[in-house]
């Protein structure tokens, strides 16, 4: 009996072609039966882009294409029902990576972006739109919940906008601006609320799956900590590795472009770079900026480093960063670095590793340093901190580094710790290290070269 050319009796063998197929090649097999129509389609559904369109409905694609399944009209006029089938489930728990493109407003509630569920999520893009409703860029201001979205991987892309862009979208103005609806439809009156009224975790949250942090300044003069709030906080101890991509790079192989960078935006990159807790810091491409940038932000680095106070270091050991400050700076870090260990480490403690102080108290008489950090020069005028919370920093790189019985570091060591825990690399060196398919989703917002370059009228419909 002869042997049909099936998925069934051949799977490793149409596994391979199919991956090897382009799209049309892919859509073409895809006809042939379910058994391939359900390959194809869990194959294609492992990148996905998501933005919305209109008040009701979201758009689905891959970086370069429509996908069949997300086409489907049942999409457009029951969006919960779509998102929530068994097929469309089974999709999507294949995504590894998604790009949130633009902003998502919260028309009702759930919010589109909350009945959507993606379990083996390994990457989350969040990037900028590329519409024709809105004349600039807008984003999504928020993180989906970690339930729902567990990217180990966050990349998030900033734009020359801003807030200011996201306001400028039609859910603020109340209309929405599209040629193809009729000049007389009422969308109602305009909308200020930004966020899902339900599952919303705050503009604070980082989802406590993200290990690795990428903030990609698309080569713009603009302030990070606007557009994502949490990166003016210390960032908690599940994020390990921060990566800052300062130029915009449309391609692997081509040159990094970089807007006016000004030396105003030096102080809020090192807010963001300053994370004694993350293992290692990463900056991509900086080899483009201006030397007097990236000067002013390495002297800034190391004077925010020095200025802090650390509960793992003994300050009564001498060597070249104690002996540098004054008797009065020194006996304050050793005060406040023993009463940290002892709030810690004391008769109550837990084994709670946020016991005894708080990670968002600012010290008001620091004007330069992190959150918790005490600006050494200006100890003289500085009143004692409060009972609860001493402003001083935790253990750092390494967890319970602080804890009773562990050896304490000088001033110099943590220092130099700390300092070589940065480092500035090329664009090809970072390829290098990481492989091209983790360098594309951190360092290019579009993987279509055509998104850069977008006209009006033409985004996501020219991806057939």
């Amino acid at each position: 009996m002869p042997v049909s050319f099936s998925y069934e009796n051949f799977p490793n063998l149409w596994d391979t072609i199919i991956e090897s197929a382009d799209h049309n090649t892919q859509l073409a097999i895809r006809a042939l039966s379910k058994a391939h129509r359900l390959v194809i389609d869990r194959l294609q559904a492992e990148h996905l882009i998501v933005s919305t369109e209109g008040h009701e409905h979201t758009v689905a694609t891959s970086p370069h294409h429509h996908l069949p399944h997300f086409r489907e009209e049942a999409h457009i006029f029951d969006e919960q029902r779509f998102w929530a089938n068994d097929m469309t489930r089974d999709l999507t728990a294949r995504t590894r990576v998604l790009d949130i493109q633009g902003y998502s407003p919260p028309v009702y509630d759930p919010d589109l972006l909350l009945f959507m569920r993606f379990p083996a999520l390994e990457v989350l893009r969040m990037t900028n739109s590329i519409d024709d409703h809105t004349p600039v860029k807008h984003f999504h201001p928020w993180i989906p919940p970690g339930e729902f979205y567990p990217a180990q991987t966050l990349v998030l892309f900033s734009n020359e906008a801003g807030m200011d862009g996201l306001m400028e979208h039609w859910w603020f103005e109340g209309a929405e601006d599209d040629e193809d609806e009729d000049e007389d439809e009422d969308w109602g009156a305009p909308s200020k609320r930004m966020f899902p009224e339900r599952f919303f975790m705050g503009p604070m949250y980082l989802p406590p799956t993200v290990t690795k942090l990428v903030i990609n300044m698309c080569g713009e003069d603009i302030q990070v900590e606007e557009m994502w709030p949490f990166m003016t906080e210390i960032l908690p101890a599940h994020v390990r590795e921060i990566v800052v991509v300062g130029p915009r790079y449309q391609s692997l192989d081509g040159p990094g472009l970089v807007g006016d960078l000004t030396l105003g935006l030096v102080h809020d990159l090192v807010q963001v770079a300053f994370n004694p807790r993350v293992e290692r810091v990463t900056f991509v491409g900086f080899e483009y900026l201006e030397p007097a940038f990236r000067n002013a932000f390495e002297a800034m680095l190391r004077r925010a480093i020095q200025e802090a106070i650390y509960e793992d270091v003994d300050y009564a050991i001498d060597d070249a960063a104690t002996l540098a400050l004054s008797s009065e700076e020194r006996e304050l870090f050793i005060r406040r670095s023993k009463k940290s260990r002892e709030q810690r480490n004391g008769p109550n403690a837990d084994g709670n590793d946020d016991e005894g102080y708080d990670e968002g108290e600012r010290d008001e008489t620091d004007s330069e340093g992190r959150d918790g950090a005490v600006g050494g020069k200006d100890v003289e005028d500085e009143p004692e901190p409060e009972e609860e919370g001493s402003a001083v920093q935790s253990g750092g790189k390494e967890d319970g580094a602080a804890e009773a019985g562990s050896p304490l570091l000088s001033y110099q060591q943590k220092i130099d710790q700390l300092l070589a825990s940065y480092e500035f690399v090329t664009k090809q060196t970072y390829i290098d290290r990481v492989g091209e398919e983790t360098a594309k989703l951190d360092l290019l917002e579009y993987l279509d070269r055509r998104d850069y370059n977008y006209r009006r009228g033409k985004h996501w419909r020219h991806k057939y």
